[in-house]
């Protein structure tokens, strides 16, 4: 038994030296990498953040359906960053009731967003459907949320997106974001949507 202790201790012995020289080649690899991947975090570029501000539909309680019904609605967008600019080829904007879309309109053209900037995304649709019986039938459904107390809509936004001054990310992206929002039986944003976060996808 003593003497199997004493070869096990020989082996540590031998062993030891070759764990510390590998640790010792295996901790800067790791030191470095580590740099890398919060030098990486910090500049890699953020998603533009999208979020719903107002929005307002007058006229819900009219009889003769989607006529003369505007759409108001207050989005901001801001760069997250601290030093890219988000170029975006265009803004345009839909709205939706469910799957139907009863408004759609170029928002903003071709500028560019330097870092830590907020945009104000302010727009008046007007509704786009024409009357017939399935939109009649659609404007019933409103009609019938709206006597629940609760209303709901999305606005989508599209566009084009490069980020700038971006030593990780030049490419073109497609972006789009959804807000979606409650309105009450006024057709007024109601309190739990306001500052709603959008979620946003890049391709």
């Amino acid at each position: 038994m003593a003497k199997q202790t004493i070869i096990a201790d020989q082996q540590t012995q031998q062993c030891s030296p070759a764990k510390f020289i590998l640790a010792i080649f295996l901790t800067p690899i790791f030191v470095i990498g580590l740099i890398l991947f919060l030098v990486w975090l910090g500049l890699h570029p953020h998603f533009p953040s999208f979020q719903i501000q107002n929005f307002s539909v007058p006229g819900l309680d009219q009889l003769n359906g989607f006529r003369n019904v505007n759409i108001t609605f207050n989005i901001t967008v801001r760069n997250p960053n601290r030093s890219t600019w988000i170029h975006y080829e265009s803004i345009d904007g839909s709205v939706y009731y469910k799957d139907h879309k009863v408004g759609v309109m170029p928002i903003l053209y071709s500028f560019n967003q330097s870092p830590k900037n907020t945009t104000i995304l302010q727009q008046v649709f007007g509704w786009t459907v024409t009357m017939s019986s399935a939109n009649n039938h659609r404007w019933m459904e409103i009609m019938n949320d709206r006597k629940e107390g609760t209303v709901k809509f999305s606005v989508t936004l599209a566009s084009l997106i490069r980020f700038k001054k971006s030593i990780w990310d030049r490419r073109h992206h497609r972006m789009h974001a959804e807000c979606i929002v409650e309105v009450g039986p006024d057709g007024l944003i109601l309190p739990s949507s306001v500052h709603d976060r959008c979620p946003v996808n890049l391709s």
